[in-house]
């Protein structure tokens, strides 16, 4: 199975008229790195980020948005601007049901695990897992459980879903982040309800 070979590279990025890119380089190297490793023939960064500028230059004055860029095997970009709709002001549940190292419009899986757990309302994401029962990522962020006994997210170590049980069920605090939306307060739900606090 290859529902990768004729997706195209995605980065979702924020952008505000006074900021312009929120981690710009950092996008452009992961998409890069994954152009290289999916044989991809993409433009030098300077090129793409020119491109990016030169749209958001043409955009009407506005808020912040979100921006999708995405590449084709053969290199052509299309950027497409939504309006950044507002955040959620208190914790929101993710649903707990494989994934990619890689960012594509290939999005089966994501689309099947939403709609598996029923995404919409109070259910705002899918909490995505390996083989293995560890935790990748969620189908449109990703995912940080607060460190024992400090204030940071665990970002290198692998997590386990039962992990999250154990450190939700501790009173250890669960977010989901992007560089869109920055980090959001989450709770876990299962088919059993709500998981720890």
């Amino acid at each position: 199975m290859c529902d990768k070979c004729d997706a195209q590279l995605l980065e979702t990025l924020l952008h505000t008229p006074s900021e312009g890119y929120y981690l710009l380089s950092g996008h452009l190297d992961r998409l890069l790195l994954s152009g290289y490793a999916l044989g991809f023939t993409l433009p030098a960064p300077e090129k793409i980020a020119a491109r990016l500028h030169a749209e958001a230059a043409a955009w009407p004055p506005g808020g912040a948005s979100r921006v999708r860029l995405l590449a084709a095997r053969d290199g052509s970009l299309r950027v497409e601007r939504y309006a950044l709709a507002g955040v959620l002001s208190h914790p929101a549940a993710v649903m707990a049901p494989p994934t990619s190292d890689d960012r594509t419009t290939a999005r089966a899986a994501y689309d099947a695990a939403r709609e598996r757990a029923a995404v919409g309302g109070e259910i705002f994401d899918v909490l995505m897992h390996n083989e293995l029962g560890q935790v990748t990522e969620t189908s449109i962020t990703n995912v940080g459980l607060e460190a024992a006994g400090g204030g940071g997210v665990l970002r290198e170590e692998a997590i386990t879903v039962a992990d999250l049980r154990e450190a939700l069920g501790a009173g250890r605090r669960l977010c989901c982040f992007n560089s869109v939306r920055g980090a959001l307060a989450v709770t876990l739900e299962e088919a059993g309800g709500r998981v720890g606090g």
